[in-house]
């Protein structure tokens, strides 16, 4: 229930900061995907833009949220990469 309440007061009271530089990139490489007509590529790439600064960018906060445990962190990376490997797949796939 303490996990429950800390995701709570994190999503409605916590300020997010993002270097603005990786934001533009993001944008920059998005809009050319979308341009090449790659969506899946975006697609892709927004994941991980998204999944480095939600955890890599924030381990201690995720570090204390599981009270120091390490086994908390490895199944969020590996939940992450499970994610990305299914993503990966998508983009190899013949379009229909």
């Amino acid at each position: 229930m303490e996990m429950t309440n800390s995701l709570a007061q994190l999503y409605s009271g916590g300020s997010l900061s993002l270097p603005l530089e990786q934001v533009l990139l993001l944008i920059g490489i998005s809009f050319l995907c979308l341009i090449n007509g790659r969506h899946k590529m975006g697609f892709l790439l927004s994941y991980f833009f998204i999944y480095y600064w939600a955890i890599i960018m924030n381990r201690s906060y995720w570090l204390n949220l599981f009270e120091g445990s390490f086994a908390g962190m490895i199944f969020m990376i590996a939940v992450g990469l499970s994610f990305a490997m299914a993503g990966l797949l998508g983009v190899f796939q013949k379009e229909r």
